[in-house]
């Protein structure tokens, strides 16, 4: 997991900028997991503090 601090600067970095998103959903910690989506800079994360479930895997396009 990872404080909501940690994640804004891991998406601001020199590697890329808004590869994470769902970020103003996150009040505290959360774990990141990578989608189906990419772009130019590369493949696309979300954040989220919940425990998966299939409809957040088919809502956010999660690789699993």
């Amino acid at each position: 997991m990872y404080s909501k601090a940690q994640l804004l600067k891991m998406n601001h970095s020199p590697l890329g900028s808004n590869w994470i998103r769902n970020l103003e959903n996150i009040k505290e910690y959360a774990n990141i997991y990578p989608t189906g989506d990419a772009s130019l800079s590369g493949r696309m994360y979300v954040a989220l503090s919940e425990k998966l479930t299939d409809e957040l895997i088919k809502k956010y396009n999660i690789l699993v």
